[in-house]
């Protein structure tokens, strides 16, 4: 599937959009949806963890490896 996403400014109620020749004789859906302004979207605040929770968590042991040996998995025989 190829997708082409544009950011337009419209002008007096419609857009042009310029398709690949690979659109040509085919049947394609568009939808337009309106933008927010991209330098709102940067300063949004980036969520964090509630407070009450900070610290409380721990790593014990190797995160990497795996905690169960897969012989102890009986689903995997």
């Amino acid at each position: 599937m190829q997708a082409i996403r544009q950011i337009q400014t419209v002008t007096e109620n419609f857009v042009v959009v310029q398709l690949p020749e690979s659109f040509r004789q085919r049947r394609i859906e568009v939808i337009v949806l309106p933008v927010d302004d991209p330098e709102e979207m940067q300063s949004a605040v980036r969520r964090v963890p509630p407070s009450h929770l900070l610290g409380k968590g721990r790593i014990t042991g190797d995160i990497i490896s795996q905690v169960v040996p897969e012989s102890d998995w009986e689903c995997l025989s």
